[in-house]
């Protein structure tokens, strides 16, 4: 019988929109965020496509997400924030907290107030232009400290920036999400994935 334990699987990334979860709710046709600072679902720039637009230090946006069935929660759940800005400054800084909290059925929801065991660290902007696609570095959540079937609170807030936030606006694209998959019957991986090569 082959198992997961056998296998040299690569860490399975996915992204979590910023409008999963119904962390928001509407003001006329616009999505407003339910929590710190109400921000908005707003274009980026002229491009078509939108993003939640945070607007002030402290801005915060919620997601509800149901742990996919083939998370294997023996092995670490990584989180990174994808964004943008209207910052032309490459040297900008973002500092982004990404807070949670785990529930199983039968739980009462509460506020998402546990720290990731790795925090994001603050991210350099980069972008020599306005709304240039950017990536935090990755904060994790250990091994065997999520259950199976749990829905987390994600909590992501932008905590500090150089830029200019009430005019040049960051913007929360989404949060990637990678994870040791559970594929096979069985007790899953005996050892953490590696990192996609993609």
């Amino acid at each position: 019988m082959i198992r997961d334990r056998n296998i040299e699987w690569e860490r399975k990334r996915v992204q979590i929109d910023p409008l999963v979860g119904m962390g928001w709710t509407t003001a006329g046709t616009v999505p407003v965020g339910l929590h710190t600072g109400a921000p908005v679902f707003a274009e980026i720039g002229t491009l078509g496509f939108g993003a939640v637009k945070f607007e002030g230090e402290g801005d915060e946006w919620c997601n509800l997400w149901a742990l996919p069935a083939d998370v294997d929660v023996d092995q670490p759940l990584y989180l990174r924030v994808v964004y943008s800005s209207g910052s032309s400054t490459a040297a900008d800084t973002m500092t982004f907290i990404v807070t949670y909290k785990a529930f199983a059925e039968g739980e009462a929801f509460a506020a998402a107030d546990t720290a990731l065991n790795t925090a994001i660290a603050a991210d350099t902007y980069g972008g020599a232009a306005a709304n240039t696609v950017a990536k935090t570095a990755w904060g994790k959540i250990n091994g065997a400290v999520l259950s199976e079937g749990d829905i987390l609170l994600i909590e992501t807030e932008i905590h500090a920036t150089d830029a200019t936030i009430a005019s040049e606006f960051v913007y929360l694209v989404g949060l990637e999400v990678e994870y040791s998959p559970k594929r096979t019957a069985g007790t899953g991986n005996s050892q953490e994935a590696t990192t996609p090569t993609s």
